[in-house]
Formats: structure tokens, sequence, C-alpha cells
């Protein structure tokens, strides 16, 4: 009996011995490698079916098929055999273990032009099919009727490409590779970008700025001047009509440029001119976009408007913004009066010279332009350079130049000229210049300033 129990013993033993040597050297059931089937193979009976076998070529989203290639080479080579041997280690059990169990050699080297090729057919397949999809809506913070609201977020199923091709990235050694959905996902209203946002307008609506024009200061306030606002996905878009509006009111009651007026002459009457290219005006989207950024900032600033002049002529940036006496022409320009032919110029209020002069020839129209100047720049000397009215060309040099209109009207010595009568301008007159005795313009030429009014009735 004894006997018999130990040859039974034996025999269990070795059974038990020969099964764990069975299940430490095959596969379990169920059992994939690089979507292969090993189950109960060794690794070298595993390793040449791997070597062997073509796998599909496949890529879907979800259920969808989207890309069938060429069957592939599962990758593996007699160099994994020793990743095989871990895998065989990591799966072992004593009883069989039929649990579906997948697992993936890498690949040595990736199979670029495949994957590429993946690639470009997942981002063709979603960006068409997000076509018919709708987009999420973030939810974002707003201003209006007086108030800081948050608008909340929507929803939508248009796919999320890139999580989706990282998912692709992932399987990219599969051979049939499945990619699941994933959508893109709105910013909640509860989320702290948004709280962020819905505070910010409010301490913004909060701000206000000083803006000094000339002499007066005016005090805007942002929730005066803006009248609605959002801020969404890290834009701010702001209604800043209000803004623009109380600009143009500042242009109307205060601005130069384009003014007319009633101007008293050196004989004593009194005519009305016009500003031509002298003047300045507060250019609207330079000065909104200089306040807005100091209310933005949330700096209680103090801006200086003359940094957002507007001009035209020599100066974009306007001339006279100085000046608040005589209409803006302040105490120092020069007067031109056509029909009398003579000229005045003043510095600090005090005549300084007041001479005979000729101005452009009316039989050729060519006539000094009437209007209110100024002074771009001096000369001495110089060459001027032009054609008459018949199209023969001139150079004439001068000693003093000093032009009032960018199209080359300015004042000048003319020695070349004998005829200085009071009517020579009419049919012996200048190409539109005025003309100066030339013992006399050092001095007028001294004392003009750039920038200076000239004013030509």
């Amino acid at each position: 009996m004894r006997k018999s129990l130990i040859v039974m013993g034996t025999l269990l033993l070795a059974l038990l011995g020969g099964w764990y040597h069975y299940q430490h050297h095959h596969f379990n059931p169920n059992t994939y490698i690089n979507q292969v089937d090993v189950s109960d193979l060794t690794t070298e009976s595993a390793l040449k079916k791997l070597e062997k076998v073509k796998i599909n070529n496949q890529l879907y989203v979800d259920n969808q098929l989207i890309y069938q290639g060429k069957k592939l080479n599962t990758g593996v080579t007699p160099s994994d055999s020793g990743y095989l041997k871990q895998l065989l280690k990591k799966q072992a059990s004593f009883f069989p273990n039929h649990k579906i169990k997948k697992f993936y050699v890498p690949a040595m080297q990736k199979n670029f032009e495949r994957n590429q090729k993946l690639e470009q057919c997942l981002t063709a397949y979603l960006k068409s099919e997000n076509h018919k999809r709708i987009r999420p809506v973030n939810a974002y913070a707003t201003y209006t009727d007086g108030q800081v609201k948050i608008i909340k977020e929507k929803k939508g199923d248009a796919y999320d490409i890139a999580k989706m091709l990282q998912t692709l990235k992932r399987r990219e050694n599969q051979g049939t590779i499945k990619v699941k959905s994933q959508y893109l996902q709105p910013t909640t209203s509860k989320s702290k970008a948004v709280q962020k946002q819905a505070q910010f307008l409010k301490t913004l609506l909060a701000q206000k700025a000083t803006y000094k024009v000339q002499g007066k200061t005016y005090d805007i306030k942002a929730k005066d001047v803006i009248t609605s606002a959002s801020y969404q996905t890290g834009k701010l878009s702001l209604d800043t009509n209000n803004l623009t509006g109380k600009i143009m009111q500042i242009n109307h009651s205060q601005a130069t440029f384009g003014k007319e007026y009633l101007f008293k002459t050196s004989h004593g009457t009194k005519i009305r001119v016009k500003n031509s290219t002298y003047g300045w005006k507060l250019a609207p989207a330079k000065a909104t976009h200089r306040i807005l950024t100091a209310l933005i900032k949330h700096r209680r600033a103090s801006l200086d408007a003359q940094k957002d002049l507007y001009g035209t002529g020599f100066y974009s940036t306007g001339t006279g913004y100085k000046h608040l006496s005589n209409h803006g022409l302040g105490t120092t320009y020069a007067e031109v009066s056509l029909t009398k032919q003579h000229a005045w110029f003043y510095k600090a209020g005090h005549l300084v010279a007041s001479v005979s002069v000729v101005t452009g020839n009316v039989a050729e129209h060519s006539e000094t332009p009437k209007g209110v100047y100024y002074v771009g720049y001096k000369q001495a000397p110089t060459t001027l350079r032009g054609r008459h009215t018949n199209g023969t060309p001139y150079a004439s040099p001068v000693k003093y130049w000093a032009p009032f209109t960018v199209d080359g009207c300015g004042f000048h010595d003319a020695s070349w000229r004998h005829d200085w009568s009071p009517k020579a301008y009419l049919t012996n007159g200048s190409n539109g210049c005025v003309n100066i005795h030339p013992e006399q313009m050092s001095t007028i030429y001294h004392a003009l300033e750039p920038g200076e009014p000239v004013v030509i009735y």
C-alpha cells in the first residue's frame, strides 16, 4: 500500500512538473503578438510564425474602415527572441489563462512611409467629416446692458483631430489600427479661464483715464465709452463707438485742420480763410487705441493728445497744436495778399518784414494757391527744377528757398526777374511761387520757421 502511494506521488509530481514546464515554455491560450495568434506556441515556434506571417494593413475610426493597404510583415525578426522570452515569462501561469492577451513587439525600424500615409489619411477623413459636424462653442464673458455676464458653453460633435492623431502615433506599429472617436470639448462656464475673463471685464469697466488736449482735460470713464464687450478664447472685443464719437466731438470743438474762420489782415479788414494743409486734428483710430490700451492695462493714466495728432502736407502729425491764439495761427506767421501783391512776416507778434512780391501767373493758370499752408523746411542755396506750363523744363538757382506746398510753391529770391510791378502776376507771374526781391529775402528767410503758417488770400 505504502509503495503504491509512493509511486502515485512520484507520478503526480512528474505530471505537475511536466505541466509546469509546459506552461512556462508555451504561451497561454488567446495570446496575440503583433495581432498574430501564438496560443500554445513556444517562443521558437512563435518567432518563426511571426517572421513568416503577413498581417492586415488597415485603419479604422471606430468601426469605419478608412484605409486598406497591402499586407505587412509583423516587423518581428530573430533579434526579438529575447523580447519574446520576456513576454512568455510575463504571461506564464500554472493554470491555463484563457483571457485575451495582446502584446506588441516594437519594430526596430519604423515604416515612415506607411506612418505618413496613415496620418494623411486620418487627417483628411476627420477634416472632411468635421465639415458636416458642429464645433463646440466655448463659454465666454460678455458685457451688455450695463452687466457682465457669462454665456454658457455649447457642446458639439466635431472630432478632436490632434488627440486622434496622437492615438494613431501610439499604435503605428500595429497592422490593424483602431482609433476611437474623440471630440472637441468646449471651455466651460465654471473654468478658471472664463471666470478670470469675467473679472477682467468688471475691472476694466471700473477704469478711467484723463485725456489732455491742449489746455483742456477730459475724464474718460471706461463704462461711458465702452457700450458692449466680449472676452472669448483669449480675444477681447470692444464696441468703442462712443469713444470714437468722443474723439470726434473734441475735434469739432478744438481741432484746426480744415477749419474756416475770420482772419484780420494786415490792412485791417476781416476775411474768411480756410486751413488747407495747416492745422491738426486727432486721428480717431490712434487716439482710441491709446486710450483703450491705458484702460485695458488698468492704468489710471494721464494721456497727452499730442501723440495722436494727424495732419497733411509735409508733416503727417499736424501743425500748430501748441498755438491757442489767433484761431490756432499764433503770433508767428506769414501773410500774402494776391490782389495787393504784398507779403507781411510776423514773428512773436512783431512785424519783421513788409515787402512787395510777385505771385503765380494768372494768364497761364499758375496762380499761387489760396488758403492757409505752412513752411515745410528751409534750404539755402538750392536750384529749383520743374516745368513751365508749356512743358519746357527750367532750373533756377536761388540763394534762399522755403516751400509751403508739397508740390513746389514757396518763398524764394528771384534774381532773374525784372518786372516787379503790382500787375506783373497777371501775365508775367511765377510758376506758383512767391517771388521776393533778392536784397529782402535774407531777412525773411532767417525769420521764417518750419511749421510756420502761411495765410494766402
